[in-house]
């Protein structure tokens, strides 16, 4: 069997700067000054910036969850990587480097 773990490996990095892009992203949903334009906004402000905020809130958690998987990823590349390295090394010396 072969694993490109390098490959693996670049998945994983990549799973991870996503994981990090995605929690800026969240964040700065979360600091969103949704309700700065209510002055500007009259009468209908409440009940839209309510619904505004709701639905700032709702893609923030969306997007901190797709983070969070993307995190999980990351994780499941590398512990897969290294569990084919690992196999590829104990196979190597049961069969004395044929693999070589």
């Amino acid at each position: 069997m072969h694993v490109d773990t390098a490959a693996l490996g670049d998945l994983g990095r990549a799973a991870r700067q996503q994981s990090a892009d995605l929690s800026e992203v969240a964040a700065a949903l979360t600091a969103a000054p949704v309700t700065a334009a209510r002055a500007a906004l009259g009468p209908v402000a409440d009940g839209f910036l309510a619904a505004l905020q709701a639905a700032v809130a709702e893609a923030a958690a969306t997007v901190g969850a797709l983070s969070r998987t993307a995190a999980a990823g990351a994780d499941t590349a590398a512990v897969t990587a290294a569990g084919y390295l690992a196999a590829e090394h104990r196979a190597d010396a049961r069969l004395g480097g044929v693999g070589a």
